[in-house]
């Protein structure tokens, strides 16, 4: 798992490098990282909302002060940050840290996994368009149509779409 950390102060950079070493997080500086931590206030900002829109590139965790912790958890519930009150339990980081490896990796599976299925079914799609003359529509419509008579999945459909219709050249 891979971290980056926006803080106010020096000495918040090194106490959440640390913190993350201790959990066997790495440090990224350039990229995408699996988690961001926040811990606010920034220089410029207070950092909660900078924290929702880093939220929708990758796991997000504010960190705020204890009297502060209730109004930044309901503020940003639904933008999925997560919200620690300081000073931090390093046991309670260390275990919101797995938890939050945990439910990256899940994701990301799930996320890929259902793009591969869209670029299949969107293949089987193409090649009905081709074989058969169908419309776009049309050839969405049969898809989800012969998953639901069969009782599999859109994905399985595509396979045997492509299987029977899709010759190698």
């Amino acid at each position: 798992m891979t971290a980056a950390i926006f803080s106010g102060s020096d000495k918040g950079y090194s106490y959440f490098d640390e913190l993350l070493a201790d959990c066997g997080v790495k440090p990224v500086f350039s990229g995408l990282p699996d988690l961001y931590i926040v811990d606010a206030p920034l220089r410029e900002e207070f950092g909660d909302d900078y924290a929702a829109v880093l939220a929708q590139r990758a796991m997000t965790l504010l960190i705020v002060k204890r009297e502060l912790y209730e109004t930044y958890c309901g503020k940003l519930r639904d933008k999925g940050v997560m919200v620690m009150p300081k000073p931090l339990s390093r046991d309670n980081f260390k275990v919101t840290v797995k938890m939050l490896s945990a439910l990256s990796g899940n994701l990301i599976t799930d996320l890929r996994e259902k793009l591969e299925d869209t670029k299949l079914i969107d293949r089987a799609k193409l090649v009905l368009i081709a074989s058969l003359r169908m419309s776009e529509p049309q050839a969405h419509k049969f898809i989800e149509k012969q998953a639901m008579d069969r009782r599999v999945s859109k994905r399985e459909v595509a396979l045997s779409v492509l299987n029977t219709y899709d010759t190698p050249k």
